[in-house]
């Protein structure tokens, strides 16, 4: 019992999604099957919305240069917390990011 959004599905309606060990299995509008194994875990999301991982365009980062306010890890963090799976940096660190070294050692430890 949730909303769906997915904007690349024209999708916009009550339905479910099903999950196995993590993994995404199924999702769609309606009911979910009734061929649900029995030991399957039912959450009632009570309407709330459920959709693919957000997009973030304008990201202030506090990385590098000013780590004790706010580092990638914990940017990062954040972002996720509030369904955000890919975030896209302003241009305004101090120091400026402007070498490809620097965006590779971002890119590193965003993968830790």
């Amino acid at each position: 019992n949730a909303r769906l959004l997915d904007p690349a599905q024209a999708l916009d309606a009550p339905g479910y999604l099903l999950a196995e060990d993590g993994l995404i299995t199924a999702a769609g509008a309606g009911s979910a099957d009734t061929t649900l194994r029995k030991d399957a875990e039912i959450i009632d999301c009570k309407g709330a919305c459920l959709a693919p991982g957000l997009v973030d365009m304008r990201v202030q980062s506090a990385d590098p240069g000013a780590e004790h306010l706010e580092d990638l890890h914990t940017l990062l963090h954040a972002a996720a917390s509030g369904g955000i799976s890919t975030i896209v940096a302003l241009p305004n660190a101090k120091p400026v990011i402007d070498d490809a070294s620097m965006i590779d050692s971002l890119s590193l430890r965003a993968t830790r």
